[in-house]
């Protein structure tokens, strides 16, 4: 009973309250539901269904009171309170609704102090509820959208409950996401990443839109960074703010991404998996309701996921969301370029970083879906993400292939792809495939035979393409996947030695030569040559399947060799290491005996035989005949056996015009020698001293070449193999002597080394006994070889015994010591070595005296070399050389220095064995007696003397002695001696030489540079060298301060007047080069001193190096910058500026000033001036400055650009040179292409100047080369400049200016045609109109170059005649008012045609076309005004019925304003006047035209008949019609008029004329006129006879006139006259009777006629009378 009381007065009071709150006025309502409000919703926890409705009565007028009063605040605190106190769910369900209610009408303080509270124990609330109290917080949060105050802030950092900072966070990415629907969006949508129900839980009851959704998210973002959560936290929540459409939040976002959360651990787990769903979202997977599925993320924050993806390790090994994501950015529905572009570079980054479990799994699948992309795109595509892409595409694949190699290593088709992709892509990413293709290499180690075998055809067939980093992948693949013993990789190699690309040479000869520099010789010792190479047979086997020629025979004067020069030099010199490999791993006894050796030897000498053809260069003539001797010098008896034979062919190089290759030949001519007959070897012998003898005077290089041959085939006859007669030994010696006597110095100085080589076979002093030495030589002939060269011959008493001998040798010394005077070093040096031959072979001690005394005359001299050689001829004369007088004369033997390594000290063990040599006594005795003269003017003049060149040149031979015969017993027991001798220099040694250079290290350089400038040329020598070894290995804070310095020796030893100094620069250089690469090689060295050597070289090579005037210094420097720019990678970007600056300088001030010569000359010879100017454009282009430029591009960025394009626009200004303008043009279009829009901020500085360059250049590849630039610059312009750039193109043609401005015009709009093809488009109103008209411009080139640019733009020519004819015409009109003749020309011949592609399509427009051509046909008649008239004529053609229907009288104007045109006094006008109106005539074809016309025409016609002009418009005297001022009308054209008259008018009107017509006729018959004149009257008489036809009765009434023109025409004509008779006489017989004379006189004309087609017309008129007479005889 107490609870139904209780009830009763609870819904009494209900009632009570209801009543009140019906009473109480609104101004007081808010205090009343303060205390109403919260009450009546508790009581809804009452479940009396009476008492739930009193409540809900209330609460309905609570609402309807309350609605639309948002002033009347509502009681949230208790709201708050009852919600967290209730148990029943009504109440809190009705607690959550009026606390959203209520918040909506608090003032912002309390909002901003009420919202924290809320997340209180959020995350134990339901669902609903939290997504309401979160909306209710983010409301809050608007008002924090400028800043937070700190007090809220720390409300906010109290919410430390991972659950509801996790909702929370989860609420603001959410809202984050939302973006507001479009206006035309019909039904309920999601924002992308989000589902319709989260779009739902973020909007409420009303969608979010504007600055109301801008402010919630900015205030998001200034809450989330007030509660200073981890970064790893809040990472998602920024980027998706960085990427908003409102620029405030987007700001804001990349703010807050970047100083708060850029220290987020993209490895966390949590993190990237979270990144990954919201890439994604759930839309694929069916298993969630469709409301509930969330879209992936929009387009352009996936973009920005997949960068942070690309930083991620972890991002690369989360599989299959790695997989996922990629093939979204390729394939996925909506994706762009960009996001294409991002799911490469994180392929790219998987293969990279992907552990090697996840790679097995990802990697194929994610690598066909690369193969199909690249499928699906083109590869001339110009757009530069898709570029890009592609780039991305194949690098992935090159990252691939070195992580998982077994994915390629089964077949060649990836390798084939990529190297086809390396030739078609764009060529500013072939660096990038190129990267790729050689990343791929690794991938085919040790793969299968097959496989192989397909990769060496690919390579082979890559190694010869166009392109030239197709050629180094090649060339690289060829190096990396082989070794030296494969041959195919081997012969790439040598086709790489001769391509015209620097790297790819250096690799290829790297891949050749590995163990030694490129620049060695074929002669090497034995422990230098290795045993990896190929075998010799299996390489000249690949070698000659490739060029089967090489198995054929060398005939005499082969002209081409079989490969390219420098291919075949490499080739040479890599045959000749396999070779001696071969032979030096072959026993002696063995060598030769092999068959399959044997061949190899043939075939190696077939190939060298081809090298010596005509057109090889000297190299590889030098190189092929070195090569042939070291083959005879290893099988002398094979070789001297062949070239027996083949004499001639030989011999034809004894002349050659290098020295090495004459040397060569000649030693190969004595080894030769060996196998001929007795009667042979005489011959040759004769004839080789014929060939120099003193009184020939030949060329010096046949003289040279005969006088060495001699030399070795004599010494080779002394040997006793062949067995040639001594008096012609004798004689042969006797010429030598006399060539020494006699003939100049070079020539003196070969026969003095010939005579030293016979002198190594045997005793000159056996020689000579009858000769006497004379100071002339008379003339003689060769037969015998010994007349002229002796005229007294002394008796046996006078040379009895020696004396006579000794004369001779006296004589011989004496000759070749005044030699020793000459001011020619070599040939000093050439008879210093012949005085220690001689003595080798002759050990007499006269001779040895004389020869040491002219020896130690030299003990003076100043020159090292000369010093040098004299030590070596005292070792010859000492004895026990290393050598044989074999290995001297049958190998390539130079001088005991090099045969002996003279620098190393290394003795090389001897090929040749020589036969044991037994010394008789007296011969010791004799060498022990010159050992002894030398020993004491060593010690006791020499090397103690007081003279420094004394000291110095005792030094020398001292040191020669010891190192050549250093073993012998007597140098040996001299050793103390010597040691004591040396002892100063003993002394400067120290104990630790390494620390004491260092410790001295400044003052040690500082010398050496110092001495380096030296007077004397050895101590620059020495100081070069010195430098070369102390650089090695040195650090920066070493040398930094000296490396300038350095560069400067070292390229002033490069260009020094001394051969050994320039050898020494060289060492210099190269050392400084080493040195230079490492330290600004930042990888191997820090970055800080990298960039300072790179201040100090860089700029000094740009302005002293690439400057100089020296080749070597030039190429050097140039080599080295590209080098730089290699290796230095982004520490180059400070010196962009000057090193583009100056390379693009260099592209002409470096180019070979003969071709500029050439080009001078060029029309001269009938080259055209462009053609030339392009070959030196596609030289410049392969040239090393070019190379270094293509690097350069690679490093430009923003940064860089602010510098970079100053100074190209001071290029593009001051520029000279047609290759540094054609470079900086290409420059720029190629760096336009890499920046892409980062170009935008410099387009106008470079336009302005781009423009006037194409304007005046002169050059056409110049002024192609500009506008091809501007036509890169426009695909990024705005659109206010590109209509600029566009309207300023059309105005170089359309403003007064000359050919070379409209021709710039022209190129220009052509190339904006081709490269910016889409922004042209916009424009074509503009530009097509003033293209048209320029079509018909009177300049040959600039017609044909609109005519180019039509073509680009228009795709059928009447449809965009069609699409832009009202613009068209109005340019036509425009310049038709023009006061140029040559515009009003040009628009003239638009106007024809128009009329002639469009016809009646033009009709809306003729009127006004009319109307500005009819007021140009009177007036002044200018040069080409006739195309005016065609263009009326062309008009009325094509819209006769157009004008008619406009204008009924317009037809009868047009031809009145025409025929008065008739009447101009100037020829051409008015022949053009009387053909136009001919055509005006038949296209109206008014009958009316007849009276008004054609008495006009017949008058002119009579005109003519007192005239003296013909049908040629010249008179009969001579002159001219137009000087005479009586200039008659042209009768031809006047009757073709009246042809058209009579075609169109009525009958009566022609016959009304008929007596001036045939007046007419016969006035244009007369005999003085033209053929062609006749021949019009007689077309115009058959149309006229042929109107009568029609109307016969009427033909009597000028029966009289058919008569005389029968008459006349009887007498005057052929064919043309029979068939107009024919016709006549048809119409006369049919008007009247016939008379039988005109029967008789045709008659009589048919018999004599003789022309059978006249014959057959005539009887067809005989024919007709016949007719007619009898039926006249029938009446």
């Amino acid at each position: 009973m107490a609870e139904i009381a209780s009830q009763k007065e609870t819904e009494a009071m209900l009632e009570r309250m209801l009543t009140r709150l019906a009473l109480t006025d609104d101004s007081k309502l808010e205090a009343v539901l303060g205390k109403l409000l919260p009450y009546a919703i508790s009581s809804l926890s009452n479940s009396i269904p009476s008492t739930r409705q009193k409540v809900m009565e209330m609460l309905t007028h609570i609402n309807r009171r309350v609605k639309d009063q948002p002033a009347i605040h509502l009681p949230v605190l208790d709201l708050w309170k009852l919600y967290q106190s209730a148990d029943s769910p009504m109440v809190k369900n009705f607690s959550i609704v009026y606390i959203e209610m209520a918040f909506d009408r608090l003032h912002m303080e309390e909002k901003i102090n009420f919202a924290p509270e809320l997340l209180n124990g959020l995350s134990k609330l339901p669902g609903q509820h939290q997504d309401i109290l979160l909306r209710i917080v983010a409301q809050a949060m608007e008002c924090h959208s400028n800043q937070i105050d700190e007090a809220v802030a720390a409300k906010y950092r109290k919410i430390n409950v991972a659950e509801e900072c996790h909702l929370l966070l989860g609420f603001c990415l959410q809202t984050m996401l939302y973006q507001p629907p479009s206006s035309n969006t019909e039904g309920m949508t999601c924002s992308a990443g989000l589902s319709i129900v989260q779009t739902r839980r973020i909007t409420g009851k009303y969608p979010l839109k504007g600055e109301k959704l801008s402010g919630r998210k900015l205030g998001i973002l200034n809450v989330i960074e007030s509660m200073n959560l981890a970064p790893e936290r809040v990472y998602p929540l920024y980027i998706t703010a960085s990427i908003d459409s409102q620029e405030s939040v987007t700001r804001k976002g990349e703010e807050l991404l970047k100083r708060k959360a850029a220290s987020a651990n993209l490895e966390d787990n949590a993190l990237i998996n979270h990144l990954f769903s919201l890439f994604q979202g759930t839309a694929s997977e069916e298993r969630i309701p469709a409301e509930e599925r969330i879209t992936p993320a929009s387009p352009a924050l996936q973009a920005r996921l997949m960068s942070v993806f690309s930083h991620s390790v972890q991002a690369a090994n989360l599989f299959p969301a790695t997989l996922r994501c990629i093939f979204h950015c390729i394939y996925g529905n909506g994706t762009n370029s960009r996001l294409k572009y991002a799911g490469m570079e994180f392929t790219v980054w998987v293969f990279k970083h992907a552990s090697m479990e996840q790679l097995k799994l990802m990697g194929p699948v994610i690598l066909s879906g690369i193969l199909k992309f690249l499928d699906g795109q083109v590869a001339a595509e110009s757009d530069v993400y898709s570029r890009e892409l592609r780039a991305f595409s194949y690098q992935a694949i090159g990252q691939l292939a070195q992580r998982a190699p077994q994915l390629f290593r089964g077949n060649v088709e990836m390798a084939v792809r990529l190297f086809q992709a390396l030739k078609e892509v764009d060529p500013s990413s072939r660096s990038t495939v190129q990267e790729a293709v050689n990343s791929l290499a690794t991938a085919y180690k040790d793969c299968n035979e097959l496989v192989s075998k397909g990769l060496e055809a690919l390579l082979l067939e890559n190694s010869q393409v166009v392109e030239s980093e197709a050629r180094f992948c090649a060339v690289r693949w060829a190096t990396t996947l082989y070794g030296l013993d494969h041959c195919p990789s081997r012969f790439i190699c040598m086709l790489g030695a001769a391509d015209t690309k620097l790297d790819i040479r250096e690799m290829a000869l790297e891949g050749l030569f590995p163990q030694k520099q490129v620049d060695r010789t074929v002669n090497q010792s034995s422990q230098s040559v290795p045993d990896n190479y190929p075998p010799l047979k299996e390489i000249l086997d690949y070698i000659s399947k490739y060029q089967p020629q090489v198995l054929e025979v060398s005939e005499i004067g082969e002209r081409k060799p079989l490969f390219p020069p420098k291919m075949y030099v490499a080739m040479i010199r890599f045959l000749q290491i396999c070779y001696e490999a071969e032979c030096h791993q072959a026993s002696l006894s063995a060598r030769g005996d092999s068959p399959q050796h044997a061949d190899s030897v043939i075939l190696l000498c077939l190939l060298l035989e081809h090298a010596m053809a005509y057109e090889g260069s000297v190299e590889l003539h030098a190189t092929a005949s070195k090569g042939l001797l070291n083959v005879a010098s290893w099988h002398p008896q094979m070789i001297a056996s062949r070239y027996a034979e083949r004499l001639p062919w030989l011999r034809q190089f004894l002349g050659h015009i290098d020295s090495d290759t004459r040397e060569s030949i000649s030693r190969l001519l004595g080894i030769t020698c060996s196998a001929l007959s007795t009667s042979s070897a005489s011959v040759l012998i004769q004839e080789l001293c014929s060939t120099f003898k003193v009184l020939n005077k030949g060329r010096f290089e046949d003289s040279h070449g005969a006088i060495c041959a001699t030399g070795y085939v004599v010494s080779q006859c002394m040997t006793g193999m062949p067995s040639v007669g001594r008096e012609l030994l004798e004689t042969s010696v006797m010429v030598l002597v006399d060539t020494i006597k006699s003939q100049t110095l070079p020539l003196a100085g070969a026969a003095a080394e010939a005579l030293g080589h016979v002198g190594l076979r045997g005793r000159l002093t056996d020689f000579g006994q009858d000769y006497q030495f004379h100071n002339s030589c008379q003339p003689a002939e060769m037969e015998p070889l010994t007349k002229g060269i002796h005229e007294v011959k002394p008796s046996m008493e006078e040379v009895s015994g020696n004396l006579s001998n000794d004369g001779f040798v006296s004589s011989l010394i004496e000759r070749m010591k005044e030699l020793l005077g000459s001011n020619d070093i070599k040939v000093v040096q050439k008879v210093v070595i012949a005085f220690g031959h001689i003595c080798h072979g002759d050990t007499s001690l006269r001779l040895m005296d004389m020869a040491l005394d002219a020896l130690f005359s030299l003990s003076r001299s100043k020159v090292e070399d000369v010093l040098f050689s004299a030590g070596e001829a005292l070792a010859f004369v000492w004895g026990g050389v290393p050598v044989t007088a074999d290995e001297i004369l049958k190998s390539g033997y130079t001088s005991l220095s090099t045969s002996s390594n003279y620098l190393t000290g290394e003795i090389a063990p001897h090929r040749f064995i020589d036969s044991t040599v037994v010394e008789t006594e007296v011969v010791r005795n004799d060498r022990a007696k010159a050992r002894e003269k030398i020993t004491k003017k060593l010690f006791d003049d020499l090397l103690y003397s007081n003279r420094k060149e004394e000291r110095c040149t005792g030094s020398v031979w001292l040191l020669s002695l010891t190192t050549y015969c250093g073993q012998h017993p007597n140098i040996q027991e001299l050793l103390p001696a010597i040691q004591e001798a040396m002892e100063n220099i003993w002394r400067s040694l120290m104990a630790d030489p390494k620390k004491t250079i260092d410790e001295f290290f400044d003052d040690i350089i500082v010398d050496l540079l110092t001495q380096s400038g030296s007077r004397l040329w050895r101590s620059r020598e020495s100081s070069c060298l010195a430098l070369s070894d102390l650089l090695q290995g040195r650090k920066f804070d070493q040398v930094g301060k000296y490396l300038e310095r350095v560069w400067i020796t070292a390229f002033r030893a490069m260009d020094d007047i001394k051969e050994s100094v320039r050898n020494a620069g060289d060492s210099l250089c190269r050392a400084a080069t080493s040195l230079s690469l490492r330290l600004c090689d930042t990888s191997l060295t820090e970055r800080s001193d990298a960039s300072a050597a790179m201040a100090i070289v860089l700029p000094f090579m740009l302005s002293n190096g690439i400057m100089s005037k020296v080749a070597t210094v030039q190429k050097v420097s140039i080599n080295l910058v590209m080098k730089f720019a290699k290796a230095a990678g982004d520490a180059i970007r400070p010196h962009l500026p000057e090193l583009v600056f100056c390379m693009l300088e260099s592209l002409s001030s470096l180019e070979d000033q003969r071709l500029n010569y050439a080009e001078l000359h060029a029309e001269s010879v009938g080259i055209q001036k462009e053609k030339f100017e392009n070959l030196r454009i596609a030289v410049a282009k392969d040239s090393p400055m070019w190379e270094t430029l293509d690097l350069c591009l690679k490093h430009v960025d923003p940064p860089t650009l602010e510098l970079l394009v100053p100074r190209l626009v001071q290029l593009v200004r001051s520029g000279v040179g047609l290759n540094t303008r054609v470079g900086v043009a290409r420059f720029i279009s190629f760096l336009v292409q890499n920046v892409g829009s980062d170009i935008k901020p410099f387009i106008n500085s470079l336009v302005k100047v781009l423009f006037p360059a194409v304007e005046r250049e002169k050059s056409s590849a110049a002024k192609k080369a500009f506008a091809a630039a501007c036509g890169g610059l426009l695909k990024y312009a705005g659109s206010a400049q590109a209509q600029k750039m566009i309207e300023d193109s059309i105005a170089l043609y359309t403003s007064v200016g000359d050919k070379g401005t409209q021709v710039a015009s022209a190129i220009l709009l052509k190339t904006f045609s081709q490269q910016a093809a889409d922004v042209v488009k916009g424009y074509h109103t503009i530009v097509l109109p003033v293209v048209f008209m320029a079509r018909f411009d009177d300049e040959k080139e600039v017609s044909s170059l609109f005519e180019e640019v039509w073509e680009e733009n228009s795709s059928s020519e009447s449809v965009t005649l069609q699409l832009y004819l009202p613009e068209i015409v109005a340019v036509l009109c425009d310049t038709m008012l023009s006061s140029s003749w040559a515009s009003k020309k040009k628009s003239a011949k638009a106007v024809i045609m128009l009329a002639e592609t469009l016809g009646e399509s033009l009709a809306p427009f003729v009127q006004d076309l009319l109307k500005f051509l009819v007021k140009e046909v009177p007036g002044r008649i200018w040069e080409g005004k006739e195309v005016v008239l065609d263009a009326t004529a062309a008009i009325c053609q094509a819209c006769h019925r157009a004008i008619s229907g406009d204008d009924p009288v317009g037809p009868d104007i047009l031809v009145t304003l025409v025929s008065s045109a008739c009447t101009k006094k100037k020829k051409s006008y008015c022949e053009a006047a009387f053909r136009n109106l001919e055509k005006i005539i038949k296209a109206f074809g008014k009958p009316e035209f007849c009276n008004m016309v054609l008495p006009f025409l017949l008058e002119s016609c009579t005109q003519n008949s007192s005239g003296k002009v013909d049908h040629g418009g010249s008179s009969l005297d001579g002159s001219s019609a137009e000087e005479n001022g009586d200039l008659l009308p042209p009768l031809g054209k006047v009757l073709d008029c009246i042809t058209s008259i009579v075609t169109v008018a009525n009958l009566p009107d022609i016959l009304e004329h008929g007596k001036n017509m045939i007046a007419a006729f016969l006035n244009s018959l007369r005999p003085e006129l033209s053929w062609q004149v006749k021949l019009s009257a007689f077309s115009t008489i058959r149309v006229f006879y042929g109107r009568l036809r029609v109307g016969p009765s009427q033909a009597s009434s000028i029966s009289s006139e058919q008569a005389a023109v029968q008459q006349t025409l009887i007498t005057e004509v052929h064919l043309a006259a029979c068939e107009c008779l024919a016709d006549m006489v048809e119409v006369f017989c049919s008007a009247q009777k016939t008379e039988s004379s005109l029967y008789r006189e045709l008659l009589q004309l048919y018999n004599v006629e003789k022309n059978e087609s006249a014959k057959s017309v005539l009887k067809k008129s005989l024919d007709i009378l016949e007719d007619s007479f009898k039926d006249t005889m029938h009446d």
